[in-house]
């Protein structure tokens, strides 16, 4: 069981050449654990006994040894690519030589065997994929596994000599990430293209469909306005309520029609704000002044500093962001309910709130309200809601690089 190798290489007779001493440190790698060795020794030194006996006292340097001679010389010149990397020929002779006589071959696993691990691979790249649902992430976990597992199979290759069939899996593996990878992102680019297509063209149409309702509208409020004019004197008291209702009706419908343009052209950048010099406690006091005549059994209060509030807005603007935020504190308070409106400077900043003791807003709706369309389920039940108030509001104030939220 104990074996030597003494390896040596003779391009010409006479002229020996010795294999490079890193041959024994190869050895070592390829086959595991190191093998006792000879060194490099010249051929006369070998094959005469007589100078063996002459200097040692013993000429058995070769019994029970294997002599390895190269009369060639080709190995340095010839490599073969090997899971290590390249090696000679002849290094690669030795150490299969070296590990048949130390009974170190390398077992393969039973086909069998080899369809478990391919099996286990697939489970597990499988429930990485299912498990992770960002693409990135994905790639990272395959990746980690591609990168670790050709080591685990090295470790059972020198320390165990068996052959782990891992390349082929992995390959499967990495093809599947691959085709998966360029799956999910050129569909969800389609997906997108598709949804972006969509809304632009469900946008286009309701922005044609609204302008083109302002010159109905607008003749139907002009017939309304003289009948309106003329109630007072050929309509009985019903009659004259009946065109009240419906001038107010005219008006509701051509205020939405304005606020769906308006957030359209804001989201588009193309609503120009005219800014100037304002009062802002002034602004806020013309809105709350609007809504006295429907307050009935509500109270409203305005909160507003003594001196001015000096700010540079779209007035018209403003007071349109006020009077929508008093009219949804108005529907949702109570007879008995009280609504105010607070306008304070901190520093360069300034805060207008408006707030009611109705029945609030869940904190999970708060972002959602500011978008368009986008409505509480109490918000739902107003018949006169369109959920584009808040939509504009938000859109308006950030145009005036501010920001608006819920408390």
């Amino acid at each position: 069981t104990y074996l030597s190798l003494s390896a040596r290489v003779v391009s010409k007779a006479g002229h020996p050449e010795l294999i490079p001493n890193d041959l024994a440190e190869h050895l070592i790698r390829f086959t595991g654990p190191p093998r006792t060795a000879f060194r490099t020794r010249p051929l006369f030194e070998i094959f005469v006994p007589e100078y063996w006996e002459h200097n040692f006292g013993s000429g058995e340097l070769v019994r029970d040894k294997i002599v390895v001679i190269g009369a060639e010389g080709k190995w340095q010149k010839d490599e073969l690519l090997t899971p290590f990397g390249p090696m000679p020929g002849a290094e690669v002779h030795l150490n299969v030589l070296n590990g048949l006589l130390h009974g170190e071959s390398v077992s393969d696993l039973s086909p069998f065997a080899r369809a478990v691990v391919t099996i286990l691979t697939a489970i597990l790249g499988s429930a990485l994929w299912l498990s992770i649902r960002s693409p990135w992430l994905r790639l990272l976990a395959l990746g980690g596994i591609d990168a670790v597992t050709p080591f685990f199979a090295l470790w059972f290759y020198n320390h165990q000599n068996l052959y782990l069939p891992c390349l082929a899996p992995l390959l499967a593996l990495n093809s599947t990430v691959f085709f998966g990878l360029v799956s999910d992102f050129t569909f969800e680019r389609i997906e997108k293209a598709r949804l972006q297509s969509a809304l632009q063209t469900r946008d286009d149409l309701t922005h044609m469909i609204i302008h083109d309702l302002r010159a109905p509208l607008n003749l139907v409020t002009g017939y309304v306005d003289i009948l309106e004019q003329m109630a007072s004197d050929k309509l009985n008291p019903d009659e004259a309520e009946c065109v009240t209702g419906a001038k107010q009706g005219a008006d509701d419908m051509g205020d939405m029609i304005t606020t769906l343009l308006d957030v359209g052209r804001l989201e588009a950048g193309e609503m120009p704000l005219r800014l100037q010099g304002y009062d802002l406690a002034e602004i806020a006091r013309e809105a709350a002044d609007r809504f006295t005549p429907v307050l009935r059994d509500r109270t409203l209060r305005c909160e507003m500093p003594p001196e001015p509030v000096a700010v540079s807005c779209d007035a018209d603007v403003i007071r349109r962001i006020l009077e929508n935020l008093l009219s949804n504190a108005l529907k949702f308070t109570k007879s008995d309910g009280t609504i105010r409106i607070n306008v304070a400077r901190t520093g360069a900043d300034v805060t207008v709130s408006v707030s009611d003791n109705g029945e609030g807003i869940p904190r999970d709706q708060h972002e959602y309200i500011f978008e368009k369309f986008g409505q509480t389920n109490s918000g739902r039940q107003h018949r006169h809601s369109t959920g584009l108030g808040l939509a504009f509001c938000r859109l308006a104030v950030e145009a005036h690089q501010g920001k608006i939220g819920v408390q």
